[in-house]
C-alpha cells in the first residue's frame, strides 16, 4: 500500500475499469447507491447505510478517508473486514495488476476494486459507496448506482475540480447517470447545473427544500415524494446533519424501506470525526471539517450546543 500512495491522486476511469475487468466486473454484483458532494458525504452515506442495514438488507459501506485504521473505509453491516481478508483480497489484486505490462493504479484505484470485489463475494443486497474526489473521474464512478445522492457543494480541491461553484458542480455531477434518480441538497448555482445534466441524462431530480422537506416536531419529520417518515431522533448533532437525515431518509423511503427502520437506522447511526465529543471536562469535541462550508457548520453546531462556552480551537493542516 505505501508503494502505491507514492502515485498519489491521478483522476480517470480506465484504470479502475480495466481493473474491474481483471477481476470479473464485481460492481456489477449488488445494488448500489452513489454519494457525492462537498459536505455531509460521509456522513450521508453512513445514514443510508445503516437504514439498510436496519431494513434487513446485507449492506456493505464504502467510505474515505480513515482516521486509526485503512480497514475503516471498507464495512459490512457496520463491520470493519478483517485483517486476513483485507491482506489476501489485496494480494489477489496484486497479482492481477501484476500480470499486464505496465498497469500502475493508484491507492485509492486499488481500494475501490477491494471494496467491490469484497461486496461482491459476501453477497451484499446493496452497496453505499461514497465519492473519493470530485465525482465524474472519480474511481467509483465505474458504478451504475440504483440511486444517486449529492450533498452541499461547495469551494473545495480547485486544483484539481476547477476554481468556481459551477465548474466543481458539473465535476460533481459527473456521477449522474442516464435515468438514475438524483436526490440533492445542492442550492444556487450547483443545483442549476445539477438540473441541467439530471435534464441531459433523463434523470429525475429532487432537491432539498422543493421535493424533500424536513421540519423538527417531536424529533425530526422528513416528507418526501414516495412519503414520510415522523419521530426521528439522532445523536448526530452537527446543524448540517439535518440536511443529511432528510436526503438519507428520502433513499430509504425510495428504496422501499420501512418507517421503524429508517427511525431504527438514523438513531443508530454514529460517525467518528463528526462532531463527536470525546472529553466531557472540559468539553473536547473533534470534527473533520476541511474546508470553507464544514467549518461554517463546525461553527453553527458549536454556537448552538455551547453557546456560553469559551471555545478554544486546535487545527492540524
Amino acid at each position: 500500500m505505501e508503494k502505491l500512495s507514492r502515485l498519489g491522486i491521478r483522476m480517470g476511469l480506465e484504470n479502475i475499469g480495466r481493473l474491474m475487468e481483471l477481476l470479473g466486473h464485481p460492481e456489477r454484483a449488488f445494488r448500489a447507491v452513489h454519494i457525492g458532494g462537498t459536505v455531509g458525504k460521509g456522513s450521508t452515506a453512513h445514514l443510508v447505510a445503516s437504514i439498510l442495514r436496519s431494513a434487513g438488507y446485507k449492506t456493505g459501506l464504502f467510505t474515505s478517508p480513515h482516521i486509526y485504521d485503512v480497514r475503516e473505509r471498507f464495512r459490512i453491516n457496520g463491520e470493519m473486514i478483517g485483517r486476513k481478508e483485507f491482506a489476501s483480497l489485496l494480494w489477489e489484486i496484486k497479482e492481477r495488476i501484476e500480470s499486464v505490462e505496465d498497469f500502475h493504479p493508484t491507492q485509492f484505484e486499488v481500494h475501490t476494486a477491494l471494496a467491490f470485489l469484497w461486496f461482491a463475494r459476501s453477497g451484499c443486497d446493496f452497496a453505499v459507496i461514497e465519492v473519493g474526489l470530485g465525482g465524474r473521474l472519480d474511481a467509483t464512478n465505474v458504478l451504475m448506482p440504483a440511486l444517486t445522492i449529492i450533498t452541499d457543494i461547495g469551494i473545495d480541491h480547485t486544483d484539481l475540480l476547477g476554481s468556481t461553484i459551477e465548474e466543481i458542480a458539473r465535476e460533481k455531477g459527473g456521477i449522474i447517470k442516464e435515468g438514475v434518480p438524483l436526490l440533492t441538497s445542492a442550492e444556487g448555482k450547483a443545483l442549476e447545473v445539477l438540473r441541467g445534466i439530471c435534464e441531459e441524462r433523463g434523470a429525475s431530480i429532487f432537491p432539498l427544500g422543493e421535493a424533500i422537506f424536513w421540519e423538527e416536531r417531536d424529533g425530526l419529520t422528513v416528507h418526501s415524494p414516495w412519503g414520510e417518515v415522523s419521530g426521528i431522533k439522532s445523536g448526530l448533532k452537527s446543524g448540517h446533519q439535518r440536511k443529511n437525515i432528510a436526503l438519507a431518509v428520502s433513499a430509504g423511503l425510495y428504496l422501499g424501506c420501512p418507517d421503524w427502520a429508517i427511525r431504527e437506522g438514523v438513531r443508530k447511526t454514529r460517525i467518528r470525526g463528526r462532531f463527536e465529543v470525546v472529553g466531557k471536562e472540559p468539553k473536547i469535541v473533534l470534527d473533520g471539517a476541511h474546508n470553507p462550508p464544514s467549518m461554517r457548520a463546525l461553527r453553527e453546531a458549536m454556537e448552538k450546543y455551547f453557546p456560553e462556552k469559551k471555545i478554544i480551537l486546535v487545527m492540524g493542516c
